[in-house]
């Protein structure tokens, strides 16, 4: 388990000649994005040169932020996974250089987007959550949405999702914070859980979450659980559910709500509003993203390495921050 320093820089090499390392292989005049730290070394060792320019996936994410710029620009729907929209898209839309913003989100999400001047919230994602991965990829190009941008003749229109997978995890203006003004909760709750149960990749759904919530009922604390009801399904014992209320996860965990997640979506919207946050992983292969979420969230963000296959161990980790939270008030 371990809290992390708020951010690991990124800086961009050319590399000067080919070069292998484990996991990777670095061609003669490619640029990548790679630590600082590893950075220093390959310059220091003449395989590479600092340069301002970017590698072609990152780019062009850059270059959706141009679009409209002092103007006005309609933002597609983003159809892929959740963590995706909250990972590049949230900061596409925010960051953009726009002077009028027109965003197609769902329904509920509209506070996701504090720079966004009008929502589209009628449409439907055609995708089906079990098929969601990622950013969407190439699904995204056969949706021209002509019904959305017919309203809009006059918008510069901003792509969605379709990102290459490093641009996916990417940082856009890694520091600055997106300002999320919720509501203040009618209730507050100890602990958020963010449950994953979706039918995509079913061996990342935990098994244990009841477990989990009687541990924290018993000692004496509430909880809510945050998602949609299809994928983060009701506990048994909980003072509340989320179910797709984006404002009111906000709101909670700005009132000081302790997030517990996965490496899953919710997880990546509770990095976002600068959360708590005690995360745990499936150990399955697919992409590590703890450290992503430790760069863009200020607060306190521990990992609880045995966590999956450990719930007593999880719990433990959960009773001591609520016990040193309850002990400080």
């Amino acid at each position: 388990m371990g809290i992390s320093p708020r951010t690991t820089n990124n800086v961009f090499v050319e590399f000067k000649t080919c070069c292998f390392a484990p996991g990777h292989a670095y061609r003669q005049g490619h640029v990548y994005h790679v630590t600082d730290t590893a950075g220093n070394a390959l310059i220091k060792a003449g395989y590479a040169v600092a340069t301002d320019k970017k590698p072609p996936e990152i780019a062009a994410l850059y270059d959706r932020l141009e679009i409209g710029k002092d103007a006005t620009a309609l933002f597609l729907p983003f159809v892929g996974e959740y963590g995706h929209l909250i990972m590049s898209h949230l900061r596409i839309v925010h960051f953009n250089k726009a002077k009028r913003k027109i965003v197609c989100c769902q329904p509920g999400q509209q506070c996701l987007f504090p720079a966004a001047s009008a929502f589209i919230t009628d449409w439907t994602n055609p995708i089906a959550d079990a098929q969601r991965i990622g950013s969407a990829g190439s699904f995204t190009t056969a949706l021209k949405w002509p019904e959305l941008t017919a309203r809009h003749p006059h918008a510069a229109i901003v792509p969605a999702g379709n990102l290459q997978p490093e641009a996916e995890v990417w940082i856009l203006n890694q520091g600055e914070i997106i300002p999320f003004a919720v509501p203040k909760p009618a209730q507050r709750v100890d602990v958020l859980l963010g449950v994953r149960q979706r039918g995509f990749a079913p061996e990342r759904n935990w098994q244990h979450w009841q477990r989990l919530a009687d541990q924290i009922t018993a000692a004496g604390y509430t909880f809510g659980v945050m998602g949609l009801r299809d994928t983060a399904p009701d506990l048994h014992g909980q003072t509340l559910h989320t179910n797709g209320n984006c404002a009111l996860a906000i709101g909670l965990m700005q009132a000081g709500s302790l997030y517990v997640g996965q490496d899953s979506g919710g997880s990546h919207l509770a990095a976002e509003a600068q959360a708590k946050m005690i995360l745990f992983r499936c150990n399955d292969g697919s992409r590590n993203l703890i450290d992503r979420m430790r760069q863009v969230n200020r607060q306190p963000v521990e990992f609880a390495a045995n966590g999956w296959d450990e719930p007593a161990a999880l719990w433990q980790t959960i009773h001591r921050h609520l016990d040193h939270a309850t002990a400080t008030k």
